[in-house]
C-alpha cells in the first residue's frame, strides 16, 4: 500500500506542507524517513518468517517493482533481502543444533 502524505495530512485535517513540518519537529525524522523505516521493519519480519518470496514481499509493501524494494532494503539495511534472509535462516538452523 503506498503511503502518501497528502493523504496522512487530511487524516490529520491538515495541508500537507504544515503536517511534514509539524512530523519532523514532533519526531525528528521525515514523514518519508518513516514510513521507509516501518516499510523495512516489517520487511525484516516477513523475511524472519521464511514461507514469503522477496517480490511477495515487496508487493505487500506498496513496490510497484522488486528491484526498488531491494535497492531501498539493501540500503537501509546494509544488506540484500536475500543474504538477510539466508543469515537469519542460518542463525536458526544453529540454535536448533
Amino acid at each position: 500500500a503506498k503511503i502518501r502524505v497528502g493523504d496522512a495530512a487530511r487524516q490529520a485535517n491538515m495541508s500537507a506542507s504544515y503536517f511534514t513540518t509539524l512530523f519532523k519537529e514532533c519526531t525528528g525524522e521525515t514523514f518519508r524517513d518513516f514510513v521507509l523505516r516501518c516499510k523495512m521493519d516489517k520487511a525484516r519480519q516477513f523475511l524472519a518468517k521464511n514461507d514469503m518470496t522477496i517480490a511477495e514481499i515487496s508487493e505487500i509493501l506498496g513496490y510497484e517493482d522488486y528491484r526498488s524494494f531491494y535497492r531501498a532494503f539493501t540500503k537501509h539495511v546494509g544488506y540484500t533481502p536475500s543474504i538477510y534472509q539466508r543469515a537469519l535462516r542460518t542463525v536458526g538452523e544453529t540454535k536448533q543444533s
